[in-house]
Order: C-alpha cells, then structure tokens, then sequence
C-alpha cells in the first residue's frame, strides 16, 4: 500500500508541478513565438491588431531601412507607393493613439537593430500633450517589457501571459488544419482598407458640430497643452533621436488635419490653439539647420483641409492625399521654412472659424 504524502511532500511535489507546468507553458510560448518577438515566424502567422505589442517583433526581425512611426494618421501609407515614389524597404511602425514617448520608444527599438536609413515621422500636437514621458492607454497598460532590454521582463510578461498561450494555441490549431484566422503579409499591415470611403462633407460636419456642442481634451485638459510642454516633449522624445543619429535620414511632417479639426481646437480652447501654433515655430528652429532632417507642413494647402469629402473624420484623410504626401516627400515640396508657416497660421486664423466652416461647399 501507498503511503500517504506528508503535508510537506505534498506541497513541494505540487510546486514542482507547477513549476514544470510553467517551464513548458513558457518554452512552448517561446518556440511559437506568436508576436514574431524572438524570430521571424516559420509558420504563417497572425498579426495582431495592437501594435503596441506587435510591432516590436516586426522592427527586430523583419528586413527593412525605412521606417514609418507616428500615429494613426500614419497607418494609412501604401507601402508598395513609397517603394515606388523613395525606394527603400518600409515598414509601418506608427500605433494608434500614441504619445510622442511611445512614438521615441519604437523606433529606439528599430533604431537598435541598425538597420533603420530613413524615418517618416508625423507631428501631432496632441500627443505632444502632458510630460514627455506619458505614455498613453490606448490599448491598456503600455507594454514597456517589449521596447526595454531587460531580458527578464519578457518572462512573466510574455512569455507566461495567458493571452501568449491562447494566441499560440490558435497557432497549433491552425497548423492542424483550422482556418482561425487568414494569412496575410506585413505589408497589408499598413495602408487604408480599399473598401473604406472616405465620409463625405455632411458627415463630417454632423461630426464636427455634435463634438463642438459637447467636451473634449482641449477644453478639459488644456493645461496640459501649454507651449513649455509641448516643445519639451518635442526635444525629449524627436529631437534627442535625430541629434543622436546623424546617420539617419529623418523626413518629419505635419499632417492636413481638416479646418474642421482646427476649428474645434480653437473654439474649445483658443489657448491650445496658440500653443499648436508656436509649437510648429520651435519645431522648425530646433531642425531647420540640422542636415540628417526635412520638415514638411501640409496644414497650408487650403485644397487639402477645407475639402472635407476627402476625409474620414475630422483628421484622418483618403488614399489620394497619403499619394500627394508620399510623392511631395520624394519631390520636396511643402517643405517648411519660416514664410510657409506664418502663411498657414494666417491661412488657419482666417478659415478656422464656426461661421467658415458652415460654409464650406
């Protein structure tokens, strides 16, 4: 007959157990790999949707010299057409929603693999806001496990996270035959939906006017978007960078926000208004001697930002304006230099108004 275990045997065989139990979990995890974190995926992966956790596996392990990093407004480029227009290898790091510190802390890591000739890099004046090293919870808590060098992090992060394991079981089940999810290539990963169309004049100024009869971030966190803040966020997380990689082609660019966008700003908060203004000046002075960076101001071609059938919402804009942007980029034009900015901020003062904006064809 089996003799019983003591207490004490008993509870060092069962962390034992789970000891093994981790072990395996986290070797599987790390053989599979399902965010391409460690290798380049052998299988046909799946690309995750929040690309604050898959896309520093793409900047370590997928070819490539240029780079596109920013915001959502940045999603929208067709890799094939920078190809096309710059040449290069480009891959599309920018993420939804993120603050100028998540923005320095991806491309660090591709900035890291040394593999990185040119940067695209958007300005937005909005996620300049606050300190500069907010970090934003778009998608949740920020993943800093994956953007440090911290070895160890990865561990209980990744590598024994539950969400890890179900997304390397959708792995093996697909190699078994299930279809849970399809292929697709790391370039389809950047650019617009071909099915999506643009919303049209008369939803966007439907959208326009209910977001300008309630809140927003302008208005209740305006204090957050003073001139100090924003153009230290700006020497923190951009100009640090480009200072310290003269080797690196750095094309920054103002995106054609619509009139409608600003106009917003400027009734919610004329404050914050200013300070996107004088935020675009110190941006200019901080780079405009510098020879490894180009800066672009699209927000002074009225054709772009007062033709609203163009956009989607208020900000983000069709497949015709990401091509201007990607060819006047390979051309240089829209560069911006002092005269081209007091343009567009008369240009901005005089078309940014309730009234100019009603009327609108």
């Amino acid at each position: 007959m089996l003799k019983p275990l003591s207490p004490e045997r008993h509870l060092s065989f069962m962390a034992l157990l789970s000891l093994g139990a981790c072990v395996l979990t986290a070797f599987v995890n790390w053989l599979i790999d399902p965010l391409q974190f460690y290798r380049r995926a052998s299988y046909p992966p799946e690309f995750s949707d929040q690309t604050r956790y898959q896309n520093p596996g793409l900047a370590r392990n997928y070819p490539y010299d240029t780079v596109i990093v920013g915001t959502s407004v940045s999603r929208g480029f067709d890799i094939a057409q920078i190809h096309k227009a710059l040449g290069g290898d480009a891959l599309n790091l920018s993420m939804q929603g993120a603050s100028a510190r998540e923005q320095s802390l991806m491309l660090e890591v591709a900035l890291r693999s040394g593999r990185v000739h040119r940067v695209l890099w958007d300005i937005n004046s909005e996620f300049l806001r606050g300190p500069s090293d907010w970090v934003s919870d778009f998608e949740g808590a920020f993943p800093a496990y994956f953007y440090n060098t911290r070895r160890l992090d990865k561990l209980p992060n990744y590598l024994l996270n539950i969400d890890t394991t179900k997304d390397s079981l959708r792995v093996l089940l697909r190699s078994c035959g299930l279809k849970l999810y399809p292929p697709r290539k790391v370039s389809d990963l950047s650019g617009l939906d071909p099915r999506a169309k643009a919303a049209g004049r008369d939803v966007i100024l439907q959208k326009w006017r209910r977001q300008l009869a309630n809140s927003s971030i302008f208005r209740t966190a305006s204090d957050r978007f003073t001139p100090a803040l924003l153009e230290a966020s700006f020497d923190d997380n951009f100009l640090r960078i480009m200072h310290a990689h003269p080797e690196v082609e750095f094309e920054l660019w103002f995106p054609p926000f619509s009139t409608a966008y600003y106009t917003l700003v400027r009734t919610h908060s004329p404050a914050v208004f200013e300070s996107m203004l004088a935020c675009k000046k110190h941006v200019l002075e901080q780079v405009r001697e510098m020879p490894n960076v180009r800066l672009y101001d699209f927000q002074g071609d009225l054709e772009i930002s007062s033709h609203l059938d163009s956009y989607f919402d208020m900000v983000h804009f069709d497949a015709p304006i990401y091509g201007l942007i990607v060819q006047s980029l390979a051309e240089g034009r829209y560069r911006a230099t002092p005269e081209s900015l007091t343009a567009t901020e008369n240009l901005l003062r005089r078309e940014c108004t309730p009234e100019r904006i009603e009327q609108l064809p």
